[in-house]
């Protein structure tokens, strides 16, 4: 049975317009390599102050193929 890792995030500031954008230009084209590095980015500075809420939970349950992303 697959196991997902979901992050949910808020961001403020100059940080959340460079984020909008950049999932703006992943609808258009979507790079699975720098989303599975902006996620570990998110991790990393999950106690950032542009990161105004933050939330990680792992889901034993769903499908894999239901969620969007590498692997």
């Amino acid at each position: 049975m697959p196991t997902q890792r979901m992050i949910t995030a808020t961001f403020a500031g100059k940080s959340a317009e460079f984020v909008e954008a950049q999932f703006a230009s992943w609808r258009v084209e979507a790079e699975p390599a720098e989303i599975h590095q902006f996620c570990q980015r998110v991790r990393q500075n999950a106690l950032s102050l542009v990161i105004v809420y933050y939330s990680e939970w792992i889901d034993r349950w769903s499908s894999g193929y239901h969620v969007p992303g590498p692997n």
